[in-house]
């Protein structure tokens, strides 16, 4: 996890801050006469935040079927909107503020969702939850918020090795601390995976002058990891400033061919989206002919974890069509097919 933003809930208190009494002034007599007590002035009662309506049960009802519209992967920015108006208008009602928070996710509303969960989760909160906050503000780049709310989850000496020393670690490190993030990165490591432990902790070594030692830990992480752009990207570096020209070259390259690779591997991804998408709609239009011409396309294209999607659904649409000795043939293939883990 990433984690650190301000929480809400680290709610500022504000200090009213009346104004000083003046000295009173003592008449001139010849007598002294002893001091007069002095007294308080009057308490001046703040005045309370006005108490938000509960919402009837037509606006739950609503707020139910406006988190449906996000149940699909996809972001609605109506319905967003008008969650957010109830959430102003109500505060703080569990199904609206659950509902916002699936919102907020769907729409990557990062910044939005971190501030939601700063504001309804309390500084007595189980320390899960207050690290889901750290987290969010992590998501959002908000890192000073993430130190904050992570600082006293980490005093306690037993937090060396936590998650939230990891998360602190990070922040730390994209504020661009890595002398304050390097022990803890180091110290609670087992918290991320190889390869990210390893580039954090090797480009804060870098960065605090320590080359021999951030070279020997990408290293170590590279061999593991050869195929992470991140890391081969951070020992191309170090290599660079060690002076191993050769070495960052051979690096530079093997990360050449991954990008590459990758660039293809997207690019696939998005016409066999693209794809999915008019098979879908060929079908629902009864254009059987180019159902099938988008299934033999894909076809030619799927990896082969999804062989089985594909097939299965040339199964389904060729019987709809009474062609059963022909998906009898597929559902062949399909059940040759290894199973899937």
């Amino acid at each position: 996890m990433h984690t650190h933003r301000v929480w809400g809930f680290f709610v500022c208190m504000l200090v009213a801050c009346g104004s000083k009494s003046q000295p009173q002034a003592v008449p001139a007599t010849s007598a002294a006469k002893p001091a007069a007590t002095k007294q308080a002035p009057p308490a001046v009662a703040t005045p309370e935040a006005p108490t938000k309506p509960a919402p009837p049960a037509e606006t739950l009802q609503e707020v139910a079927q406006l988190q449906a519209r996000f149940a699909k992967d996809t972001c609605e920015p109506q319905a967003l909107a008008r969650l957010d108006a109830l959430y102003q208008q109500y505060g703080v009602v569990p199904s609206l503020v659950e509902a916002l928070k699936v919102a907020y996710t769907q729409c990557r509303a990062t910044s939005e969702l971190a501030d939601l969960l700063a504001a309804t989760t309390p500084d007595s909160a189980p320390e899960a939850q207050r690290l889901a906050v750290a987290a969010a503000y992590i998501r959002a780049t908000r890192y000073p918020q993430a130190i904050d709310v992570l600082h006293p989850l980490t005093a306690d000496p037993s937090a060396k090795t936590s998650q939230a020393a990891w998360l602190l670690g990070y922040a730390l490190f994209h504020t661009g601390d890595s002398h304050g993030a390097l022990p803890w990165l180091t110290a609670a490591r087992a918290h991320a995976s190889n390869e990210d432990a390893a580039t954090l902790i090797g480009l804060a070594l870098m960065h605090t002058d320590q080359l021999d030692a951030a070279i020997a830990e990408l290293e170590a992480g590279y061999r593991r990891a050869p195929q992470n752009l991140a890391l081969s990207q951070a020992l191309t570096r170090a290599y660079h400033r060690a002076g191993r020209y050769d070495d960052a070259a051979t690096v530079a390259a093997a990360e050449r061919t991954q990008r590459q690779a990758f660039q293809t591997q997207s690019a696939t991804k998005a016409r066999l989206s693209a794809m999915s998408t008019a098979f879908r709609a060929a079908r629902a239009s009864g254009d059987t002919d180019e159902a099938l011409r988008l299934l033999d396309e894909m076809s030619k294209l799927a990896p082969a974890s999804m062989r089985r999607q594909l097939l299965d659904a040339r199964i389904s649409l060729l019987r709809t069509l009474g062609r059963d000795d022909e998906a009898r043939v597929f559902q062949q293939q399909a059940n040759a097919l290894p199973a899937t883990p």
